[in-house]
């Protein structure tokens, strides 16, 4: 019986230790779309986008500055140049391309890298 509860126990840590990280990716990734949409937008745009990342950074668990600056190197050689625009109006397509890079395999691969600067974090996880 000891044994039992001892592994219901270990299970329900390890899944809540797998959550922790799953929310923790998802906020870094988060942190890195307004990273774009404040290095690209503008006015209350760009504000915004700088009130979420640090936000984002605020709610996230990194221990190290590492991670973060990880994230923003991406996104800066990540980001087209020139930025597309839209066919009907001619303005930059800044949603759609911070967007697009917040969901590229390449991107959420580094985000999944950052997990050595979680804390406690002594194995590697997906």
């Amino acid at each position: 019986m000891k044994a039992l509860m001892f592994s219901l126990l270990m299970g329900l840590s390890i899944s809540s230790s797998w959550a922790d990280i799953r929310e923790s990716r998802s906020q870094l990734a988060a942190y890195g779309t307004a990273y774009c949409m404040s290095r690209l937008g503008a006015g209350p745009i760009k504000v915004e986008a700088d009130m979420a990342m640090n936000g984002y950074f605020q709610l996230s668990s990194y221990e190290s500055e590492d991670a973060y600056r990880a994230v923003r190197r991406h996104i800066d050689q990540a980001v087209p140049n020139p930025i597309p625009v839209y066919q009907t109006t001619g303005k930059a397509a800044v949603l759609m391309v911070c967007l697009g890079l917040g969901q590229h395999p390449d991107f959420l691969k580094l985000v999944r890298q950052q997990d050595r600067h979680l804390p406690n974090r002594t194995t590697k996880r997906r």
